[in-house]
């Protein structure tokens, strides 16, 4: 059902950028299956490296599995955060739709300004991304006000140091027991032979 707007729309960046085009034009045939609950879409390379909606239910050479928080992580944390999505199947198709989605660029002003005009898409672009930035320093914001609360105010998260200090402590502990263990198995040997 999301599928052929799905396609569209994927369609028109793909468009906007034909090396994207040229990439996936050498897997035609080939499905990808998209998930981020509840949602599910299926696509299917064509010839010309554009997607069409899959018409049946083939078994997907590609998977790429979202997380529904990783699409708000990356709202804070841009392209970045696209490296947590899970792809698996084809491993070429899986490189090349990384790729992809790591360098295609989507240029909304220039669309925009083919509905509004040039000076309003300006100025819609220029909110955005100071609504973007304030977004992102928002939740960089309450991301380390969450951390400090849990950490400082309400100890029930380990700082990493203290972590770490701990992590030292038993490993020398087990050193430690591991040359007492030595020296009592010495002492043992020892005692037999006298």
């Amino acid at each position: 059902m999301l599928g052929l707007p799905s396609a569209a729309l994927i369609n028109h960046l793909l468009k906007a950028a034909p090396w994207a085009l040229a990439r996936l034009a050498p897997h035609a045939g080939k499905t990808i299956a998209v998930r981020c609950a509840p949602v599910a879409l299926r696509f299917t390379v064509d010839a010309s490296g554009e997607l069409r909606a899959a018409e049946s239910e083939p078994s997907a050479d590609v998977s790429v599995a979202i997380n529904p928080t990783l699409l708000m992580r990356m709202l804070a944390d841009g392209r970045g955060a696209l490296n947590e999505a899970a792809l698996s199947g084809d491993t070429a198709l899986a490189q090349t739709l990384a790729y992809i989605a790591q360098n295609l660029n989507w240029d909304y002003e220039e669309d925009l300004s083919k509905v509004v005009g040039d000076i309003a898409a300006n100025r819609f672009g220029s909110t955005a991304r100071e609504i973007g930035a304030w977004a992102k320093g928002s939740a960089n914001s309450f991301l380390q006000m969450s951390k400090d609360f849990w950490t400082e105010e309400r100890p029930t998260l380990a700082k990493s140091e203290d972590v770490a200090a701990f992590i030292a402590s038993v490993d020398e502990l087990r050193d430690a027991a591991a040359r007492l263990e030595k020296r009592i198995e010495r002492i043992e040997n020892n005692a037999r032979r006298s």
